[in-house]
């Protein structure tokens, strides 16, 4: 696969020749899209905005390029706004405080209801209540009745990070599954600037013993992270099963 939804709910695009491509090969989209527009690469000082809201949303006209502070300044007022708000505008979308995915989205259907996991921003949740009608209410109201919402919007780990390995991807909780290693050795090793690839051969190899050996000897204080490396999508699922 060409692209995926990262943790944070952004697309991210494979793109391994891009000169600011993440360790996995992926840059995330919306910059790749402002970039052919302007044939040229954008800055760090460059930011992107996303100016309906939708993080997946990255038709060009949905995109403008700001800097640091007027990024911070525009979204300033919707972080206060998130602290105190209790009902959302949108059709069957509510919100969970003290939550890192804060909003999600109910359906009652003859008795039964339905949920929708939890997204970090509200339009999101929307775009989810509007899957759910699609699912089991057809003629339902929705909130975005000219949008289709994204295919996998109402799986229970849709937007956490995917590493590609042999053609397929797969999560993190996933990967230290299949090489039966610990989550501290798997995060030692991406800290290291192993990659997914290299990690598969090391501990699938019949090298993991001395693999694990010469990175415990190394002072890790003395090395920086891989660039690109997404540590905190390593707790992912954690998030989720509180949910």
């Amino acid at each position: 696969m060409n692209t995926y939804t990262d943790s944070k709910g952004y697309i991210r695009e494979k793109c391994p020749e891009h000169p600011n491509a993440y360790a996995d090969g992926f840059c995330m989209q919306h910059r790749l899209v402002v970039e052919r527009s302007l044939s040229r690469l954008l800055n760090v000082s460059e930011h992107v905005h996303h100016i309906n809201g939708i993080v997946t949303d990255n038709r060009i006209e949905n995109l403008r390029v700001v800097t640091p502070s007027e990024h911070g300044v525009i979204h300033a007022p919707l972080r206060r706004q998130i602290q105190y708000i209790k009902k959302s505008n949108f059709i069957g979308v509510f919100y969970k405080k003290n939550r890192p995915k804060c909003w999600g989205a109910t359906l009652c259907v003859n008795g039964i209801k339905y949920q929708t996991p939890l997204f970090r921003t509200e339009a999101e949740a929307a775009q989810a209540y509007d899957a759910l009608v699609l699912k089991h209410l057809p003629d339902g109201k929705r909130n975005f009745p000219e949008q289709t919402p994204p295919e996998n919007i109402l799986e229970k780990k849709y937007g956490s990070i995917r590493h590609e390995l042999n053609g397929k991807l797969y999560s993190n909780s996933e990967l230290i599954k299949m090489f039966k290693i610990t989550k501290a050795k798997y995060s030692m090793m991406l800290y290291r600037g192993k990659t997914i690839q290299q990690i598969h051969d090391l501990c699938l190899g019949g090298v993991k013993k001395e693999a694990f050996r010469e990175l415990s000897e190394v002072d890790m204080n003395a090395n920086a992270p891989a660039e690109g490396t997404d540590y905190d999508s390593l707790n992912d699922n954690d998030e989720e099963d509180e949910e």
